[in-house]
């Protein structure tokens, strides 16, 4: 059989001898992998039914017709860059390309005429791009140096940046819809007296923009950083509005921004199950100006009924905590209870131990003190510790969801619980971590004072113990023991 030349000097040489099998695979085949191809050709009795069809077509189609197996030439397109705004519009313009493979970078082809800048290399059409969208966000890194910063403005650079973009043209017709940029500076460097600036630039397309041209948003020398913007929901983000909000990020900024695109029009170009969302959202915001939960679901019924019907649990346990009594206390905090009746048989130093580190308790200090009231049931041990003040309390088990650090709190009370595996340094420190079953640890504030009712004495905790030296030590030093063995009231 028949095979087109290899040992070439010229690229498009290279070009001419690519066999007519690639054309459909690859836009650019290399000399060496031409060479490599042919080497690797399989002898007819090895393919299977298909190929070697296909491979007596080739022969016959050299053989019997003589047509040659040469790509149409490349050609190169330029970029044309209007001396100023009315040169323009009296008919300057750009032609845009619709694909330029990076591979044909080196090829030999003409130099690109005097006062107009070179776009890349276009060959036949039909072939894949690499980018295709109809917006993208631009950013010019170091567009301005540092020495001119003095005397530019900030507006002024991204204006003529944009305008320059705005007068590119596809086909005799504008190639932008819309654009917008700001102009952005980093702190200093060391060694600098001027920061760099750099430009973000949204560009809005009338149509979809296939193109690989390198140049084609290329200006005074700065070719940017393309990223494109996807015209979809993308995790419940509109792409192009989130660029919009990202130029936000800097108020000084977005004070000089410039240009046609604005974020109404963007809104207007979201996909609909992300404007159904962006409304949801907005109906949920005016229903929650209601005053009360009543006025919440009347809202609601009047702009989203389905999503009331359907989630009305979620939103009564919502509207409880949303609406909730301004007045009232935080979660798991306790307010004290009044006693019956005065209290009788109260040992001495009780009064003066919760005075000193309850009623009084000096604000300044980070750490507190621990009373253990033990002894028989039903002496009312747990409703006079109850009755001193705002305090958080646990029974029989510790949770989590239950403490608070509020500054409302005074003291914790612990309750007939299994004191072996309770810790009790925690309770005088002014922080700890607070671990309980099922639930992540806890980083708490405290450093108040701890009551600990029990109907035995404890000695044995989870982190110290009596029975060790150090354990009583420490117990010895932060508790008070006092024994209640007759009806308090």
């Amino acid at each position: 059989m028949s095979q087109c030349p290899t040992a070439s000097a010229t690229p498009s040489t290279v070009l001419d001898s690519q066999p007519s099998g690639l054309l459909d695979a690859t836009p650019y085949v290399s000399q060496i992998a031409s060479t490599v191809w042919q080497s690797q050709e399989l002898p007819l009795s090895q393919l299977t039914p298909r190929a070697l069809k296909r491979r007596l077509d080739l022969d016959s189609q050299e053989e019997g017709s003589q047509i040659s197996c040469k790509l149409p030439p490349l050609s190169r397109r330029w970029l044309v860059m209007p001396s100023n705004r009315e040169g323009s519009e009296d008919g300057g313009s750009s032609i845009v390309p619709s694909m330029a493979p990076l591979e044909s970078r080196d090829s030999i082809v003409p130099v690109a005429p005097e006062g107009e800048e070179d776009i890349g290399v276009l060959p036949q059409e039909g072939r894949r791009f690499c980018c295709k969208g109809k917006c993208y966000l631009l950013t010019y890194a170091c567009y301005v140096k540092g020495e001119n910063t003095v005397q530019a403005s900030c507006h002024e650079v991204v204006k003529d940046l944009v305008d320059h973009l705005l007068t590119l043209r596809s086909g005799g017709e504008p190639l932008l819809e819309s654009a917008m940029g700001v102009t952005e500076s980093h702190d200093l460097k060391e060694g600098q007296w001027h920061p760099d600036w750099h430009c973000h630039v949204i560009v809005w397309a009338r149509t979809l923009i296939s193109s690989e041209g390198l140049n084609l948003w290329k200006y005074k020398g700065v070719r940017p950083h393309e990223r494109l913007l996807l015209l979809k929901d993308s995790n419940g983000r509109f792409a192009p509005l989130s660029a919009y909000e990202y130029l936000k990020k800097e108020a000084n900024a977005w004070e000089a921004q410039y240009g046609t695109l604005t974020e109404e029009f963007l809104l207007g170009q979201c996909p609909a199950g992300l404007k159904a969302k962006t409304n949801r959202n907005e109906d949920f915001a005016y229903a929650m100006e209601a005053e009360d939960a009543e006025g919440f679901f009347g809202c609601l019924k009047e702009r989203q009924p389905c999503d009331m019907a359907m989630g009305y649990n979620n939103l009564k346990a919502f509207t409880g905590y949303f609406y909730r009594d301004r007045g009232a206390l935080p979660q798991g905090v306790c307010e004290p209870k009044a006693l019956k009746k005065a209290t009788v048989n109260l040992p001495p130093g009780v009064q003066e131990w919760v005075t000193s580190n309850i009623l009084e308790r000096d604000p300044e200090s980070d750490c507190g003190k621990i009373l253990v009231l033990w002894g028989p049931s039903e002496t009312g041990k747990s409703a006079l510790a109850c009755s001193w003040g705002h305090h958080i309390r646990f029974r029989q088990n510790l949770n989590s969801d239950e403490f608070s650090d509020h500054p409302m709190v005074q003291y914790a009370v612990l309750d007939d619980m299994d004191w072996s595996k309770v810790p009790l340094k925690m309770w005088v420190q002014e922080d700890f971590n607070f671990r309980t079953s099922y639930r992540s640890e806890r980083h708490c504030q405290w450093g108040r004072s701890t009551v600990i009712c029990s109907n035995s004495k404890p000695s044995v905790f989870a982190d110290c113990s009596y029975a060790t030296v150090d354990g009583k030590n420490w117990i010895d030093t932060n508790c008070t023991f006092v024994y209640i063995g007759d009806k308090l009231y």
